[in-house]
């Protein structure tokens, strides 16, 4: 569980892959396709936030909680 807590958004950047893939595979229209490249953005955008580059967890603790 702890693999889960520490690497859920790696996770989730190998379900974008394969969510991209099934669109290229499926070829789903119009409002569909607006669904699935949206979780798509999601997972994406999520990894970005805490992996690549990850500022976002140093930042809101020492902006919002003044924290060290």
């Amino acid at each position: 569980m702890n693999f889960l807590r520490l690497h859920w958004f790696d996770i989730g950047l190998m379900l974008a892959v394969a969510v991209g893939a099934f669109v290229l595979v499926a070829h789903p229209n119009g409002i569909a396709l607006l669904f699935w490249l949206n979780l798509m953005a999601l997972f994406l955008h999520q990894f970005k936030e805490y992996r690549y580059p990850g500022y976002f967890p140093g930042m809101m603790n020492k902006v919002m909680f003044s924290s060290q």
